[in-house]
């Protein structure tokens, strides 16, 4: 039960994290006290002992995080998530390598190995990777969007993400730091 009480916490913060919402916030939006949900990131109870939430305030947390409820307490796994955004222009060598090392960064500091991430234009598209860590696909693109939109305005581009995306299990389909 510690293990599991332990990917809750783990979860909550990096899905909170990459929302950019304070814990005061989340809380808030969840129907809890910033104290609660302060405790359940780090798994504990009022008491001293180990958290033990209800169900109904895991449903609430995860329908505030844009994920499943049943997604908080799964292990995360390596993700290879793709999304596209319309540009004005054709790209320039200098901005697609700016950013292939944004995400290329982002994705190290998420995996906790060297980062695996893809850019390439085409016309006035751009095709962007990157992975991360997440517990399921749906939990793997909301920690993905920020890091992708935070890449392009670090660009000056404009952060028109199209409403495509996929993603999968796993990051050998994108290009590694060692590869880059």
């Amino acid at each position: 039960m510690a293990h599991i009480i332990g990917v809750l916490g783990h979860n909550l913060r990096h899905l909170r994290e990459a929302i950019g919402l304070s814990q005061a916030d989340l809380g808030r939006a969840a129907g809890i006290s910033r104290n609660h949900y302060q405790l359940l990131e780090v798994g504990r109870a009022a008491n001293g002992g180990l958290a033990n939430p209800r169900l109904s305030t895991l449903r609430a947390l995860a329908t505030v995080l844009g994920v499943r409820a049943e997604s908080l307490i799964m292990e995360p796994v390596p993700h290879s998530v793709w999304r596209w955004s319309d540009v004005d222009e054709e790209m320039q060598d200098d901005v697609m390598a700016q950013l292939l090392d944004a995400l290329l960064d982002a994705s190290a500091a998420e995996l906790g190995v060297p980062g695996a991430a893809f850019v390439a234009s085409e016309l006035k598209s751009l095709t962007l990777g990157i992975g991360v860590s997440a517990p399921d696909e749906i939990s793997a693109a909301v920690v993905a969007e920020p890091v992708i939109l935070r890449a392009l305005q670090a660009a000056d581009l404009p952060a028109r993400l199209t409403a495509d995306s996929e993603v999968s299990i796993g990051v050998d389909d994108l290009a590694s730091e060692a590869d880059a």
